[in-house]
């Protein structure tokens, strides 16, 4: 069983580059905090139980090797795979394995080391 990884439409394999481990993608969401109210004659606080849960972000690390022909051609694809995730906006990451799809809106938190 094979992930085929891509960001905005290119594949990750089209750049000799693949996924040997990742974390964060199938990790539970972290709820944000609902709202509380306090009062100074209660005991602890109340929740608003009919607010809508919505959740934090998430953080994903993606742990990569290149396959490169020598060392120019692993600095181009180096260049080329980087490009993708050294510009502005927000990336469209794929996760294919078989007829299932995950897909993440990210940007780059950090340097692509």
């Amino acid at each position: 069983m094979e992930i085929e990884y891509s960001v905005d439409g290119k594949k990750f394999k089209d750049y000799g580059v693949y996924v040997s481990s990742s974390s964060g993608i199938l990790a539970g969401l972290k709820p944000k905090t609902r709202l509380q109210v306090e009062w100074e004659d209660e005991n602890g606080y109340y929740i608003d139980q009919d607010a809508k849960v919505s959740f934090l972000a998430r953080s994903i690390a993606l742990t990569c090797f290149l396959v490169a022909d020598g060392s120019s051609d692993m600095q181009e694809k180096v260049n080329a795979f980087t490009s993708l995730f050294y510009s502005s906006g927000t990336k469209h990451l794929l996760l294919s394995v078989n007829d299932k799809t995950l897909a993440f809106d990210v940007k780059l938190a950090d340097k692509v080391d």
